[in-house]
């Protein structure tokens, strides 16, 4: 499976009915992640799963990662507020 369509299938799986498709979700953002371990969009995804099962200190962990890569992006603004 290509590495774009695996993110964006991950993604999609966080978001659709939390958190019903969370394993699943998991298991393809751990597989991108460790392939590219700095890949913002799958540190915000592994963050929000983190913080639904509330897991804050790893999500925190996940929300700053994305925001040391990604600070001026409005992504990295997501991942600040998120962290907080």
């Amino acid at each position: 499976m290509r590495k774009a369509f695996k993110v964006v299938l991950a993604l999609a799986l966080v978001h659709l009915f939390p958190p019903k498709h969370h394993a699943r979700s998991l298991r393809i953002l751990d597989d991108v992640l460790n392939e590219d371990p700095n890949n913002v969009p799958c540190l915000m995804g592994r963050g929000h799963v983190l913080q639904y099962r509330g897991k804050w200190t790893e999500a925190e962990t996940m929300f700053t990662h994305a925001y040391a890569l990604d600070s001026d992006s409005d992504v990295g603004l997501e991942a600040r507020e998120e962290r907080a």
